[in-house]
């Protein structure tokens, strides 16, 4: 057995594995050269995964992230440890690559968190009734259809909102036309919000099925754009009777509408984990005020160069200075899993948490209150799944 990437002489036997694991439709093909790590035995391609190269927002500016997809492995290769190893491999290609973070879409979060992804975003779902919307808005912009050609203003509203959350997808321009050739295939709507004077400040896709209104995305760059929303659902109330969408985490949509939704819930998102410590820690922003000095272990056993080490950590001016150091037996002021570390650095939870869960481990617990205001848990979003 050996790992290596799938390269154009193996194209079919990618499409055949990908056919027989993910039920793809006749003539669709994944391949893309130099993203597909592969086990191979022999000349034979039994197991494969795709390490897409994106970029997340993080700290308000863009990172690179190594997005797992396309996990699969024929029948009579399953449960010999193969994706164990694709997986050591893909941490070492994305690390040479410069990805700090790597995501995935589990079918189970068990399974991956073997291998050190952790769950690291959930989103609020309302299931709201269309009446409920009366009332809102009326401004004197208007709605209008948007097309392909209105990408550009998409985007730019796109990533002005998406900024603000650790973890969100910043969508290049070929991830953007995959979306749109994927949405309007499942028959979903693009429309925008322009104010009076020509200025798109927001957009929605959403579709119309079975009296419901599903909203895919709702961007808006305002409160008031929201708003123009809400009543931009309830002119669709002899169409539909409820509308669906899915909102960060931190969403106070249940504190506008005149009756709290009912059926509001928490629905878990998308894995994360760092691929590499050292570099996490450089990119993180702390506090500007803020000045101090810690030692970090991190338990990593399927990347070495994380594995091992006390971390030296200084702070100054809202920027991290880290030193790796092989590792001397000393306790260090915080040590925690990869999975537990990964979780801290995005936000998705704080010291404090990360010591009531038993994942954090400090060696002076007077230490909790400056090690809380360095790592502060924040609010995580990404509305893309691969």
């Amino acid at each position: 057995m050996r790992i290596d990437f799938v390269t154009e002489r193996h194209r079919g036997d990618l499409q055949r594995l990908h056919s027989y694991c993910f039920s793809l439709q006749q003539g669709e093909d994944w391949f893309e050269p130099g993203n597909y790590l592969g086990v191979f035995d022999g000349r034979r391609l039994v197991s494969s995964l795709k390490i897409n190269p994106f970029e997340i927002f993080f700290c308000g500016r863009p990172v690179k992230m190594g997005g797992i997809g396309a996990v699969a492995t024929l029948p009579e290769y399953r449960r010999r440890k193969l994706v164990a190893a694709l997986f050591e491999r893909a941490l070492t290609v994305m690390r040479e690559r410069g990805d700090i973070f790597s995501m995935l879409g589990p079918f189970s979060y068990e399974f991956y968190r073997k291998f050190g992804w952790e769950l690291a975003f959930h989103c609020r779902e309302y299931t709201v009734s269309v009446d409920d919307f009366a009332g809102f808005g009326g401004s004197a912009g208007r709605f209008l259809p948007l097309t392909a050609a209105d990408l550009p203003r998409v985007k730019t509203i796109y990533e002005e909102y998406m900024a603000g959350y650790n973890g969100a997808l910043k969508r290049s321009d070929n991830w953007w036309r995959y979306l749109l050739k994927k949405l309007e295939k499942q028959g979903f709507h693009f429309y925008g919000y322009e104010n009076d004077r020509g200025q798109l400040e927001g957009y929605l896709f959403f579709q119309l099925s079975k009296g419901k209104m599903l909203v895919y995305e709702m961007i808006y760059l305002s409160h008031p754009v929201k708003e123009e929303f809400f009543r931009f659902f309830h002119l669709h109330n002899a169409q539909v009777e409820t509308v669906v969408w899915k909102a960060p985490a931190n969403d106070p949509s249940s504190l506008l509408l005149p009756e709290p939704p009912v059926n509001c819930r928490l629905v878990n998102g998308m894995m994360a984990r760092v691929v590499d410590v050292k570099s996490a820690l450089e990119h993180l922003a702390f506090p500007p005020d803020r000045a101090a000095s810690f030692s970090l272990r991190v338990d990593d056993p399927w990347a070495g160069w994380n594995h091992n080490r006390c971390f030296q950590v200084r702070i100054a001016e809202g920027k991290a200075t880290v030193q790796a150091e092989p590792e001397n037996g000393e306790k260090t002021d915080l040590q925690c899993p990869v999975q537990s570390f990964s979780q801290l650095v995005l936000g998705y939870i704080g010291i404090k948490e990360g010591v009531e869960l038993g994942r954090v481990i400090l060696r002076d617990e007077k230490n909790l209150n400056i090690l809380a205001g360095l790592f502060p848990a924040k609010t995580t979003f990404v509305n893309d799944w691969f």
